[in-house]
C-alpha cells in the first residue's frame, strides 16, 4: 500500500502504466533515436570508475545547460511549504529529517560552502516525500524533482537526454522467472545512489535544506544519481550492463546481469541449488567491487538461503511493483517462496456514489503482466469502454446500472486473493515442451492464451503460461474479423514468448474455432483487403500453416 495524493496526473500515469502492461512488446532489436544514441555514446566516452571501483558518470545534456533559468525562487517556496507540513505532522517531520540525515551520513549529499558556490550555471531541485507503509526497509523516501520548471519554463530534465531502455519488460522478466526449478530474488541496495555524479555536474542537482526552523537555509549538492533525473534509469542500468560486458568471460554472470534485472531487483534462477549459489556468489563479488551491495535475498530453496542467510529476507512473500518510482500502490502479483506460487492481492473497496475518476484510479492499479487473471480483468476493460461511452464527467456519479455492474464485479474480483498459481512451469529443459495457443473472440472482446504441456515420468503437466485480451472496437466489426484479431494477438503473444524463451526448444500449436480465419490464412494475403491482408501476413510470419488447427470451444 502506498500513500499519495491522487490527482488527474496520477490517474493518467496509472492508466498509461495499465495499458502499457497490456501491450505486447516488440521483440525486434530497436533502432536507437538520435537522442538515445547521443546518451549511449556520451556514457561510453565519459564514464569512469574511481579508486574504490564506484562508477562516476556525467549528466548527458542533450540541449545546452545555458538554457536553464533561475530555479531558486520555486525551490524556496516549496521548502517553506514542506516546513508547514512538518508543523502539522510531527511524525512525518521526524521520518523526513531522519532520511535527510542518513543521506548526509552516507555521503550522498554534502554542504556547499559560500566559497565554492560561485558558478552561475547551477540548478536547484525541490524535494518531497513518498510514503510506503508496506516497505520493509524505508517507509518514507525523499524524492528530488528534476522536472521542476525554472523561471524561463525549462527544467533540468527538459535539457537531459533520457537514454535507451536497457532492461527487459516485466512481462519477459516474470515469464523467464517461471522456468528454472530453483529461483531467487534479491534487491540491489540503493542502486542509483551507489553511482557518483561527476564533481563538475553536481552543481545542477543542488537542494535547499535546514534541519530546524531557526537555522539559516543551507545549500547542499547531491553527489549521486537521483531517482527523478530523466536519464537515471539508463545510467543505473548502463553501469550494470558495463559490469556484464566487462565479465563476458563468465557467460552465466554476464547474461544474468543483462537479462534478469528489473528496476533494482534481480529475479533469476537455475536448475539446481548449487548452480544458483555459484552464480550468486559471482554476482555478489563483481557488484561489490563497484559499490553495489545486495540485500533481501529470497528463494524457494532453503539450501540456497542458507548461503546468504545473513542478508536474507524474513518475508517469504515478494511483491512485484509495476512502477519504478513507487507512485501508486500495487494491487497485484506476489510470489510466495515458501510454497513457490504466485498469488494476487486485490483490494477493490469502492462504495457508492461511484465516479469515473474513482473507478479508474483504483482499478488501473491492477497488476497482471502475464495475463493470469485475464478472465477477470477483461471485464474491467469492457466496463471501461461502457463507462467512457456514457460521457459522464470525471466526478459525476455514473449511471445506476453501471454502479450495480461494478459492485457485482468488485465483490467477485476480490475473491481472487484465494487463488494461487504455481510459479514453476517447465519441469525440465531436457525434454521437448509443447506450447498450445488458443484464440477466440466475441462482440465485446477477443483473447489469446498459451498453455505449456510436457510429459514427465509418464505424467502430463499442463499450465497456463500467458494470456492477453483486447476490447472490441466501438465501431462495429464482424465476428470473423474479430476472430482474426484474436489470431493476430495470439501470433504476437507467441512471438514474444518464443523470443523471451529463445534458449528452449518448443513444438508450437495454435488453435481457433473460426474456419473463415483459417481459410484466410490458407491463401496468399494479396487476395484480401488491407484489414485481412496485413494481419494474415503478420500471423504467418510467426505461425506456419502446419501449426494452425481448428477446434470447437
Amino acid at each position: 500500500m502506498l500513500n499519495l495524493h491522487i490527482n488527474g496526473t496520477n490517474i493518467d500515469n496509472q492508466l498509461k502504466q495499465f495499458w502499457k502492461l497490456e501491450e505486447i512488446s516488440n521483440v525486434k532489436d530497436k533502432i536507437l533515436t538520435s537522442e538515445e544514441q547521443f546518451v549511449e555514446t556520451h556514457f561510453q566516452n565519459t564514464y569512469a570508475c574511481n579508486s574504490d571501483g564506484r562508477f562516476v558518470v556525467k549528466l548527458p545534456f542533450y540541449k545546452s545547460n545555458s538554457e536553464l533559468g533561475d530555479s531558486k525562487p520555486a525551490v524556496i517556496s516549496r521548502l517553506l511549504a514542506m516546513e508547514r507540513k512538518f508543523k502539522n505532522n510531527p511524525d512525518f517531520e521526524k521520518q523526513y529529517k531522519e532520511f535527510m540525515k542518513e543521506y548526509k551520513s552516507l555521503g550522498h549529499m554534502s554542504l556547499v560552502t559560500s566559497s565554492s558556490h560561485t558558478s552561475k550555471d547551477h540548478n536547484f531541485l525541490p524535494h518531497d516525500a513518498v510514503i510506503k507503509p508496506s516497505s520493509t526497509t524505508t517507509k518514507l523516501r525523499v524524492v528530488f524533482d528534476a522536472s521542476c520548471q525554472t523561471t524561463n519554463g525549462t527544467s533540468l530534465n527538459s535539457l537531459l537526454g533520457v537514454g535507451p531502455k536497457l532492461q527487459r519488460d516485466i512481462f519477459e522478466i516474470l515469464l523467464n522467472f517461471r522456468i528454472p526449478k530453483i529461483v531467487f530474488t534479491v534487491d540491489i541496495e540503493k542502486m542509483y545512489r551507489q553511482i557518483l555524479v561527476a564533481d563538475e555536474d553536481q552543481k545542477y542537482q543542488q537542494i535547499l535544506w535546514r534541519n530546524n526552523f531557526n537555522e539559516d537555509i543551507h545549500t547542499y549538492k547531491l553527489k549521486t544519481v537521483t531517482y527523478s533525473l530523466a536519464p537515471a534509469s539508463f545510467l543505473a542500468s548502463r553501469c550494470i550492463k558495463q559490469i556484464a560486458l566487462d565479465n563476458k568471460n563468465n557467460p552465466n554472470l554476464s547474461r544474468t546481469l543483462q537479462e534478469d534485472i528489473y528496476m533494482d531487483d534481480l529475479l533469476s534462477g537455475s536448475d539446481t541449488p548449487n548452480n544458483a549459489i555459484s552464480i550468486c556468489k559471482d554476482i555478489v563479488h563483481v557488484l561489490s567491487t563497484h559499490g553495489f551491495h545486495l540485500r533481501k535475498w529470497n528463494s524457494n530453496s532453503t539450501e540456497f538461503l542458507a548461503q546468504f542467510s545473513e542478508h536474507s529476507s524474513h518475508d517469504t512473500r515478494v511483491e512485484f511493483s509495476k512502477d519504478s518510482n513507487e507512485s501508486s500502490k500495487v494491487l497485484g502479483l506476489f510470489w510466495n517462496s515458501s510454497n513457490d506460487t504466485f498469488g494476487f492481492q486485490p483490494t477493490l473497496e469502492l462504495t457508492p456514489p461511484l465516479t469515473k475518476r474513482r473507478i479508474l484510479s483504483e482499478s488501473s492499479k491492477n497488476f497482471d503482466p502475464l495475463g493470469l487473471l485475464s478472465p477477470c480483468t477483461v471485464f474491467m476493460k469492457i466496463f471501461y469502454q461502457k463507462l467512457w461511452l456514457t460521457k459522464t464527467d470525471w466526478d459525476s456519479p455514473i449511471p445506476q446500472q453501471l454502479t450495480q455492474d461494478w459492485l457485482k464485479f468488485q465483490k467477485a474480483f476480490n475473491e481472487i486473493n484465494y487463488l494461487t498459481v504455481p510459479r514453476w512451469v517447465i519441469l525440465t529443459a531436457d525434454n521437448t515442451v509443447e506450447l498450445y495457443g488458443f484464440a477466440d473472440a466475441s462482440s465485446l472482446a477477443y483473447a489469446a492464451a498459451i498453455y505449456c504441456r510436457q510429459k514427465h515420468n509418464s505424467k502430463i503437466k499442463i499450465q497456463l503460461l500467458v494470456s492477453k485480451t483486447k476490447v472490441a472496437p466501438v465501431k462495429q466489426v464482424s465476428i470473423p474479423r474479430l476472430e482474426l484479431c484474436g489470431a493476430h494477438l495470439l501470433s504476437k503473444l507467441f512471438k514474444s514468448v518464443l523470443w523471451t524463451l529463445k534458449h528452449y526448444t518448443f513444438d508450437v500449436f495454435a488453435w481457433m474455432d473460426s474456419k473463415i480465419v483459417l481459410s484466410w490464412l490458407a491463401s496468399h494475403s494479396r487476395k484480401w483487403k488491407t484489414f485481412v491482408a496485413n494481419r494474415t501476413s503478420e500471423i504467418m510470419e510467426v505461425l506456419p500453416t502446419k501449426a494452425l488447427e481448428t477446434c470447437a470451444f
